[in-house]
């Protein structure tokens, strides 16, 4: 057994030191939600004979048509108890469906975070249905009632 002398070990380079410890600030992290989510809305007019100058979004037809789409689908949603959450909607495309009717694809955008909550798929698919006649009527235009699907779904 051996001794060491104090003088001998600080004098060889060996030292040792109480840690410090320190409390760093606390960091959490959290996932945030986006501040808004654009919904698909897909649904079919049944009078408005498909043409391919709809399918062509440089189109006067497909511009005329697109907007009055659009606006017909903001007053839906502005004019709801979901409005506080509702920032726009914006038809994608127009496209052939079944015979000659003409499918719309629309995306609608809600603000996350409102003094209502967050809007889902189930309450845009609900308001819609009921604020065209349970699916049947957009403005002038006539639905396809079995057509809307929010999301890729359709009831939910």
């Amino acid at each position: 057994f051996q001794s060491f002398s104090v003088h001998f070990l600080v004098s060889s380079g060996y030292h040792e030191t109480t840690p410090l410890t320190t409390q760093g600030p606390t960091v959490e992290v959290t996932s945030n939600p986006p501040l808004e989510e654009a919904f698909n809305v897909t649904f079919i007019i049944t009078n408005l004979p498909f043409t391919p100058e709809l399918e062509n979004s440089g189109s006067q037809l497909y511009n005329s048509a697109a907007n009055v789409i659009a606006d017909r689908l903001d007053n839906i949603f502005n004019n709801s108890n979901i409005s506080p959450a509702f920032s726009h909607c914006k038809v994608e495309s127009l496209s052939r469906a079944k015979v000659d009717h003409t499918s719309v694809y629309a995306l609608c955008t809600f603000k996350n975070n409102t003094e209502i909550g967050n809007v889902d798929k189930v309450i845009i698919y609900k308001k819609f249905s009921e604020e065209t006649n349970q699916i049947s009527l957009l403005g002038t235009y006539t639905l396809d009632t079995n057509s809307l699907y929010v999301n890729g779904n359709d009831e939910v």
